[in-house]
């Protein structure tokens, strides 16, 4: 486990660093998606999404756990299973919180970048890129964690197909629902 939250911290660290590179690199000064309309309405898109699929995923969580307990037999292997449920769960809510927090830090650069500029009379977005690099992480931060939702429903698709067509579980080790993290 602590492996894992390791990952997903350099994740967290190697994206910005990544993105500061592709806008110092590449001409991003004029690309729509690098707006801050574009860059907040695309976030609050990506928050919603998540949160539909998290409701769906809570919703179809007690059916399953209805299901492990009825098919069964071995409480270790039901705890295990359940255990595996539950930490799926934490997963996904971590998800949604990065996904609110990249649009937070798209909020703050936006409303920086537009104080500065007013203030001061000149462009941030010419000082190294700094907005152009925060938003480009944002993307990158926010499609990870998207990518991670729709695998978790995958995974809590298919565990509700496999429940529903045996009579009986055969005792196996559940897989993890984040390969990138």
């Amino acid at each position: 486990m602590k492996s894992k939250s390791y990952r997903g911290f350099l994740w967290i660290l190697f994206l910005p660093v990544l993105a500061g590179a592709i806008s110092s690199y590449c001409k991003v000064d004029n690309l729509k998606i690098l707006e801050f309309d574009f860059v907040a309405t695309t976030t609050g898109v990506l928050l919603g999404f998540g949160i539909t699929i998290y409701t769906f995923i809570m919703q179809l969580m007690q059916p399953i756990i209805d299901n492990l307990c009825k098919k069964i037999a071995d409480e270790k292997e039901r705890k295990r299973n359940i255990g595996f449920l539950n930490s799926a769960q934490r997963e996904l809510k971590q998800d949604l919180w990065m996904i609110f927090i990249c649009l937070m830090i798209v909020l703050v650069v936006g409303v920086f970048s537009n104080s500065v500029n007013l203030i001061f009379n000149f462009g941030v977005h010419h000082i190294c890129y700094i907005p152009q690099t925060v938003y480009i992480s944002v993307y990158l931060l926010s499609f990870m964690a998207l990518y991670d939702l729709m695998s978790s429903l995958f995974t809590v698709g298919e565990i509700t197909i496999e429940l529903l067509n045996t009579d009986e579980i055969k005792p196996k080790s559940p897989t993890t629902t984040n390969e990138l993290s």
